[in-house]
């Protein structure tokens, strides 16, 4: 299994993002995102969108490539303070960890019963 992240558009760097994946050890240095193209769906067995404007605008999808939709909230729009971004940021990126680990699970299962 291997995954790719990708964007539909590039974006400005969200420097809040950024921190808050660094504390998992993920770096986030705003150039690492590819933006979905042809090439990318091509090589995927399964898309997942993780908002309802990515879903509204994900391209059509090549035959035999699944899709999956995970809404989250923006976290950016839940915070009211400096320290209700953080927070609002870390809950967003932990809903988003376990859904994502919940889904290889789920996918290594699916794996192993074919087997």
């Amino acid at each position: 299994m291997e995954g790719r992240p990708a964007v539909l558009k590039k974006q400005g760097h969200d420097s809040v993002a950024a921190d808050v994946m660094q504390e998992m050890g993920v770096s986030c240095d705003g150039g690492d995102l590819d933006e979905l193209n042809e090439a990318l769906l091509n090589w995927a067995d399964l898309v997942v969108l993780m908002d309802k404007l990515a879903e509204a605008q994900c391209p059509p999808l090549p035959h035999g490539v699944q899709k999956r939709s995970y809404f989250f909230d923006d976290p950016a729009e839940l915070a009211d303070s400096a320290i209700g971004q953080l927070e609002s940021y870390r809950k967003i990126r932990d809903q988003i960890k376990r859904r994502v680990e919940g889904m290889i699970g789920g996918l290594k299962m699916l794996q192993k019963a074919s087997e």
